[in-house]
């Protein structure tokens, strides 16, 4: 499973992991993280969409190594 950081406000951090891929798209778990609080969600993001966040810089990969983020 990869994991991507999306670009947020100063002082969030939010993420997401494919879980699954589908025929027009990924089911991901989102986390967000704010103010101290982390939130855990599960959405649908579209192949199109998931292309043009990539291409225009809104979600990058997260590297992980075998001792956990890069």
């Amino acid at each position: 499973m990869k994991t991507y950081e999306i670009k947020s406000c100063e002082g969030q951090k939010a993420s997401f992991t494919i879980i699954s891929t589908m025929k027009n798209g990924f089911k991901v778990k989102i986390t967000r993280e704010k103010n101290g609080y982390e939130t855990v969600t599960e959405d649908f993001l579209s192949k199109e969409l998931f292309e043009t966040c990539l291409r225009t810089g809104y979600i990058r990969e997260i590297k992980v190594s075998a001792e956990g983020v890069a």
